[in-house]
Order: structure tokens, then sequence, then C-alpha cells
């Protein structure tokens, strides 16, 4: 997913999308289920290393509820213990 950095990431990780696949599902969920989204990028633009059965990034935000929703994520051996997917 492209987008555009509004801010310095270190402040702030909101975003500004561009059009692809992932945006149009997220925009036909929150059409349907009546909800806003906020886009954020990774603050270390890291998608997710497991250590010790602890994900960093992205895979890690979604492990601790930090983020409610990701879209493309491949599902690995590691990712199926921490994460549910649905397709």
């Amino acid at each position: 997913m492209d987008y555009d950095q509004e801010v310095d990431l270190e402040q702030d990780t909101l975003v500004a999308t561009h059009d692809s696949l992932d945006i149009r599902i997220i925009d036909a969920f929150a059409n349907h289920l009546n909800f806003t989204p906020e886009i954020h990028a990774e603050p270390k633009r890291s998608f997710g290393d497991e250590r010790d059965g602890q994900f960093t990034g992205m895979i890690g935000q979604l492990q601790r509820e930090e983020s409610d929703f990701s879209t493309i994520v491949a599902p690995t051996p590691g990712r199926l213990k921490a994460i549910d997917y649905l397709r």
C-alpha cells in the first residue's frame, strides 16, 4: 500500500493513502459497518519478527491489540499462534 507521510514519523504515524486493493477493502468494511478508519504507519517500519513468542512490528501491534486490523499478512506457523486470520 502506498501512502504519503503527512508528518514526521517520530511524532505521529497517521498517513494519507493512495488508491489500492487494501484501501478498497477497508473502505468497503467501513461503509458496511459504519466506521471511519485511521491508517497509521508502523513507527519502525517493521512488519514482524518473532522473538521468544512476541512479535515486533505490525504483527506485534496486532498481538498486543494496539491495532485492530491489517490487510495482506501472510500466515506462517509462528504467526498462526498469535493472529486469527479471516478469509
